[in-house]
């Protein structure tokens, strides 16, 4: 059977009282020759020696008969500081360092180091969305931290372990603790008390109100953790009120002041990683997802593992898309401002993950992004009012298209290429003509904004949804289906109980999706004009939902911070 470090330290304790023999002792000496975190605990066998020996002299005790073969005596005494320093299973190591982490203990900030033990009152900050960190406890507790997190290392008064994550994602896998002990990770708007179990713990890194675009989410703002778990129980106790409530495996909860407090389910899949409401999802031609969040991140995931693309610093991502061969991503990025910012459109290689230009043009905000069928054009809509169409190869403007009065939320280029759709803020659903540039016709109006546009896969189709910006109070909303060729509203499906933000069609062209801030994702039978099905999908407001291209998985993406993956309803 294999020994854990933890088995191992306790048979280094029994060497030195004498108890343990020499086969075991050999065992003990291979352990260390293999064990790169013991090595690099220790740092040399004189100092550690020292240390051994003032111990002894300030307990009092006579010095220890060790029964170790002379070749391994000079490796157990190199390791026994580590021992010696990590004998308590509430001390910590930090191990496995990617990018740039800072350790700050004492109001000084310094580089971290692999296998630096972290004191109690330090601060562990992961810096730049590349970087990562993980705490590894003599107990084989393990926890994890990337992008822009931040972590500080406490105790509770009963002396058991607390970490305290002020922002960012924090994974954690922990051993069982002992009885009356329980490991607690605390966030400004929940504590998290686990005795054993794997869990995901995200802290919003930022409290202001708005979300996508400026539109007002919440009226006072307000601090939120997310909890997930896999395997096991936790405890989940929100600071606003002291409520407390069990999140056990396979559920997740998002705590903050007056949100619906209570364990929802863990669906196919759920992708936590994003530390604030995730605005857009995407799906490639391989499978690959694409998200952008409020917590200013672009994160590109491959099954269940993410990597940060980016992160923006001054403004924020609102949106992605995929070229129709999967190699490029393209991101909407700007800042919502009472006077409006330029902004940028940013290109990505998706295979190495790096940046290979920018789209500069439009004098606001970038709210959407999509492709022609061919891959060689790229349109986009904007605050500034404008619609811009650009060469993908040559990374230049082909042209401008004016007609809206205010925000472009949402474009959709028909099948053949030949014509893009739109919907504006000035409540208007349009046609363009892709080749000369202008527009075809308007299709007709919604009495709200108009946040989502679609065409059917036959192109002589489109649907539009929308609603008003403040999502606090709940109305009626329904999506409208007009033909392409006449301009003619055809039928509404109606039954949405708040904004509708993404439609898209199946491939077969039978069963429309819709999504809403009302928390439901809804497919529309197209033939019979009627609700098929609905899924009370996500724990707040839905932004956005994609479409795998083989139709049988669905992504959605939550104001309450998760993206989920579904069995697509065909």
């Amino acid at each position: 059977m294999t020994r854990s470090c933890a088995d191992r330290q306790a048979d280094f304790w029994k060497s030195l009282d004498g108890e343990l023999d020499v086969s075991g002792s050999e065992a003990l000496a291979d352990h260390l020759k293999a064990c790169d975190l013991c090595r690099r605990a220790a740092k040399g066998a004189a100092r550690t020696q020292r240390l051994l020996l003032e111990a002894a002299a300030a307990t009092a005790r006579p010095r220890r008969r060790v029964w170790v073969p002379l070749a391994a005596a000079g490796l157990v005494a190199a390791a026994a500081t580590f021992f010696l320093v990590t004998r308590s299973k509430d001390d910590a190591i930090l191990v496995e360092l990617t990018g740039e982490v800072v350790v700050t203990s004492g109001g000084a900030r310094a580089p971290a180091r692999a296998g630096q033990r972290v004191a109690e009152r330090a601060a562990i900050e992961t810096v730049g969305a590349k970087s990562s960190a993980t705490l590894r406890y003599a107990d084989a507790t393990r926890v994890d931290l990337e992008g822009e997190a931040r972590v500080e290392r406490l105790r509770t008064e009963a002396g058991g372990k607390k970490l305290f994550l002020s922002r960012g994602r924090l994974s954690a896998d922990v051993a069982p603790q002992p009885e009356g002990r329980p490991m607690v990770v605390a966030t400004r708007a929940a504590e998290v008390v686990v005795r054993g179990t794997r869990l995901t713990v995200l802290s919003e890194s930022e409290t202001t109100g708005l979300g996508k675009g400026g539109v007002q989410v919440d009226f006072e703002p307000q601090e939120r953790a997310l909890v997930g778990v896999d395997h096991g129980k936790v405890e989940v106790r929100r600071t606003a009120d002291g409520k407390s409530i069990d999140v056990t495996a396979g559920n997740y909860a998002l705590a903050g002041a007056g949100l619906d407090f209570v364990a929802k389910p863990l669906v196919r899949t759920t992708l936590l990683g994003h530390a604030g409401p995730v605005w857009h999802v995407a799906i490639s031609p391989s499978g690959k997802l694409a998200t952008v969040s409020k917590d200013r991140a672009l994160r590109v995931w491959n099954g269940t593992g993410a990597t940060t693309l980016g992160r923006r610093q001054k403004d924020w991502f609102y949106y992605s898309a995929f070229s129709p061969d999967g190699l490029l991503l393209a991101t909407a990025t700007g800042r919502h401002h009472q006077e409006r910012l330029p902004a940028a459109i940013v290109l990505w290689d998706v295979g190495s993950g790096r940046e290979t230009g920018s789209l500069q043009g439009h004098a606001g905000a970038v709210w959407c992004v999509a492709f022609s069928p061919d891959g060689k054009t790229l349109a986009s809509g904007s605050e500034d009012g404008t619609i811009r169409l650009w060469d993908v190869e040559a990374r230049r403007q082909r042209a401008c298209l004016r007609g809206h009065g205010a925000n472009v939320w949402s474009v959709a280029f028909s099948p053949d290429g030949a014509t893009l759709v739109s919907g504006s803020e000035d409540r208007t659903v349009r046609l363009w003509d892709v080749g000369a540039a202008r527009e075809r016709r308007t299709l007709g109006s919604h009495d709200d904004l108009v946040f989502s546009v679609a065409f059917s896969p036959d192109g002589r189709s489109v649907a539009s949804g929308g609603g008003p910006q403040d999502h606090s109070v709940p109305s009626a909303q329904a999506v409208k289906v007009w033909d392409v060729s006449t301009g003619q509203e055809r039928f509404v499906l109606a039954g949405h109980q708040n904004s509708i933000w993404s439609l898209l069609f199946s491939a077969d062209g039978r069963t429309l999706v819709s999504s809403s801030f009302d928390r439901t994702i809804r497919y529309w039978d197209l033939e019979t004009r009627r609700l098929r099905s609905s899924i009370d999908a996500h724990a707040e407001g839905i932004w956005s939902v994609a479409l795998s291209v083989d139709g049988k998985t669905l992504a959605s993406a939550g104001e309450d911070w998760t993206v989920k993956l579904w069995a697509a309803v065909r």
